[in-house]
């Protein structure tokens, strides 16, 4: 099944109450969407050791783009890419879990993962977050959505690619192991910042793009998977607490239906 993209404002929760961890770079509060902002955890788990803030802009980022269109929901920053957007599979399953024991009901990974023998790893803690009832949503690759990389390729993860890079809340769904399309595009501000080097995490050095003005100007994997977010998180608000499966029966139906009633209970 393959829907166009349809109008779907998230307005009518805002996400509130809904916590999400942003599993990535790190957060800086001194983002024009972000100021005022605080954040309900900030951990390190990157080999920068970065306490405080964000090693390359990328996390800040997306939760721009999660306080943008979930304006309520609760922010937490588990930091595990360093300043080359480079981490470990292990890394990652240390902060997912560690963000499930604090109890997030959402985490965010603008993040792909290929290193080699790396999907029992992360098989491993999608399973123990699905058991608890946690949403995951996660990005594809940026160069081929049909390449495996983890944890999008798992069962019962959210999975999303780019697809246009308008500014904009919409969604559409597109079925396969990438489930979701949404816009890749950075977050829309009144004096549009330079961010950092934006796109795939890549854990390989032959994953890294060359060119980082090319990341930025074209859309972007990393960039859609917070619109996800921003949409489950007002569906959660709205709802209450959803089984996964029930979640991405809900994004299935508001991302093919032009209702938005289907975001209130």
């Amino acid at each position: 099944m393959r829907c166009e993209m349809k109008s779907n404002p998230f307005i009518q929760s805002g996400g509130g109450g809904v916590r999400v961890a942003v599993i990535d770079s790190g957060i800086d509060l001194a983002h024009p969407l972000l100021r005022g902002e605080n954040l309900l955890h900030d951990w390190s788990f990157s080999a920068t050791h970065v306490r405080q803030g964000d090693t390359c802009g990328h996390g800040t980022e997306v939760a721009a783009i999660i306080r943008q269109f979930a304006p309520r929901c609760i922010l937490g920053s588990f930091r595990v890419l360093d300043g080359n957007l480079r981490t470990t599979t292990e890394a990652i399953a240390t902060a997912a879990r560690h963000a499930m024991d604090l109890g997030y009901h959402i985490l965010n990974l603008s993040l792909a993962d290929s290193a080699p023998g790396c999907e029992r790893i992360h098989q491993e803690w999608v399973s123990e977050a699905l058991a608890r009832g946690v949403h995951i949503v996660a990005s594809s690759s940026n160069e081929n959505v049909d390449r495996a990389q983890y944890p999008a390729f798992l069962q019962g993860v959210i999975s999303v690619c780019a697809q246009g890079n308008a500014s904009r809340p919409e969604i559409c769904y597109r079925g396969g192991a990438i489930q979701f399309g949404a816009s890749g595009a950075l977050a829309e501000l009144p004096d549009v910042a330079k961010i950092p080097p934006a796109g795939v995490m890549p854990i390989e050095p032959d994953d890294m793009a060359d060119d980082t003005d090319e990341i930025m100007e074209a859309a972007c994997s990393s960039f859609a998977v917070p619109r996800v977010t921003a949409a489950l998180a007002s569906i959660l608000a709205a709802t209450g607490p959803l089984t996964p499966p029930q979640a991405l029966d809900r994004l299935r139906l508001m991302a093919c239906s032009t209702e938005p009633a289907l975001l209130i209970p």
